[in-house]
């Protein structure tokens, strides 16, 4: 018996495996997506201080996954010719470049533009490894509703330069 997979089956299926992989980083973004809708109410001059492309682009990516099987659902109902049809390697692979284009924010969790101390993290020997230390931040509990925004946006949406990240070659703990 041959499988009929169709269109519709491998991008629901793909959907489903970063929905399962990465839920955890699905909800940061929803929860941003509300607190940066919440802080617009409160205040609209220092919300629009914090829009910026990092955050359109992860807002957008997490909107946009959620809004997917509705989308499928609407064409399915009406019979897309194109989602209706058997996939081949072509179509996999473009779907799959898609997925990567729209959802970067969700599959990965580091900014690719991090590299801080650019002797220990860059120009690496194959299959070497680097150390990963994160410091303590300081930690502030009478904030108000600006910072809290900065603090959620901070930790959900990955600088390019992180002061409490070191990278090294090697480490002792004493």
């Amino acid at each position: 018996m041959k499988l009929k997979i169709k269109i519709w089956h491998f991008i629901s299926f793909i959907w489903l495996l970063i929905f399962i992989i990465r839920f955890e980083r699905i909800f940061e973004l929803l929860n941003l997506l509300g607190s940066y809708i919440k802080f617009l109410f409160v205040d609209i001059n220092s919300a629009a201080n914090q829009f910026d492309l990092a955050l359109i682009d992860h807002l957008l990516g997490g909107l946009l996954f959620i809004l997917i099987p509705v989308f499928l659902i609407i064409l399915l109902r009406k019979k897309a010719v194109f989602t209706s049809k058997k996939i081949f390697l072509s179509a996999a692979f473009i779907i799959l470049l898609l997925y990567g284009f729209l959802f970067a924010p969700l599959i990965t969790d580091r900014n690719p533009g991090l590299y801080k101390d650019i002797s220990v993290t860059k120009l690496l020997v194959p299959f070497s490894s680097v150390k990963e230390i994160r410091l303590n931040k300081d930690v502030n509990y009478d904030i108000d509703e600006a910072n809290k925004f900065i603090n959620l946006k901070n930790s959900v949406i990955k600088l390019s330069f992180d002061n409490y990240l070191v990278y090294c070659d090697s480490a002792f703990i004493s």
